[in-house]
């Protein structure tokens, strides 16, 4: 039994990356795709696109054997993820400083004061 265990160690091995690949493949494509769905609005179009394509990517990658087709789809999903990061951010920073700038000026009413 070890003898036939030392024999099989290298398929072993090749076969625990490939479920690996496809289980952090299908990890990462999940949590973009629920990114995505809450924040869609929030993105350009093109980026949207780019994005769901990638994931598209994804899901046919994991469909089949190919350990580095996966690792690759997956990369790329995860360059993608990180622009729609930066976009979701830059966005959020943008709206934090425009309401910054509106709470910082106070409402002042110009009004005369009349004693009695």
């Amino acid at each position: 039994m070890v003898r036939d265990a030392e024999a099989h160690a290298a398929d072993d091995r090749s076969r625990k990356e490939f479920v690996e690949a496809r289980n952090n493949a299908d990890a990462l494509a999940y949590s973009v795709e629920k990114t995505l769905g809450d924040n869609r609005e929030k993105l350009p179009a093109a980026d949207v696109a780019r994005i769901e394509s990638a994931i598209a990517a994804v899901r046919s990658a994991t469909a089949g054997e190919d350990a580095g087709a996966i690792t690759r789809a997956a990369d790329e999903l995860q360059r993608a993820s990180h622009a729609m990061a930066e976009a979701l951010y830059t966005a959020q920073a943008g709206n934090a400083g425009a309401s910054a700038r509106q709470s910082a000026e106070p409402d002042v009413v110009d009004a005369e004061v009349v004693e009695k």
